[in-house]
């Protein structure tokens, strides 16, 4: 229990470096969106001789949240965001091979994932995670 508090209010308050409590009742958890949401759609066409054609997408939407337990300072809010990524692959006959162009953020998002502020003796630095912008190759393997 912090000194000074009653016993059921001690659970929802933090103390300041100048020892103010400040309540936290009611508060987001810092680093949790109140949403998310993933889906993709995948059709698969037969070509002919065996070859087979596959074309997928798939999306990411996830809420805004905040990046600290104060919910209060908006540079502390990180903002929602949406990805999308596609795919085509190339199928051989009984899966013996395969060749698959990507792209993930396809629209190139700049987006933050999380953060989390620093101790005052490190000097209180915000260090954010970030995500990985768009991203495109072509991929090969072979089954043995």
């Amino acid at each position: 229990m912090i000194a000074g508090l009653p016993a059921a209010l001690a659970g929802h308050y933090h103390y300041f470096a100048n020892g103010e409590p400040v309540s936290l009742k009611g508060n987001s958890l810092q680093n949790m969106p109140t949403g998310s949401i993933g889906f993709g759609a995948q059709y698969t066409q037969p070509l002919d001789s065996g070859f087979s054609l596959i074309a997928r997408v798939d999306g990411y939407w996830q809420s805004d949240m905040w990046g600290t337990i104060f919910n209060d300072n908006p540079t502390d809010r990180i903002s929602s965001y949406f990805l999308a990524n596609a795919q085509m692959q190339l199928n051989a006959p009984e899966s013996k091979w395969y060749i698959r162009a990507f792209i993930n953020n396809m629209f190139d998002k700049s987006y933050v994932t999380g953060m989390y502020v620093s101790d005052p003796a490190t000097g209180l630095f915000t260090n954010e995670f970030v995500g990985q912008p768009r991203t495109f190759g072509i991929a090969l393997g072979a089954k043995l």
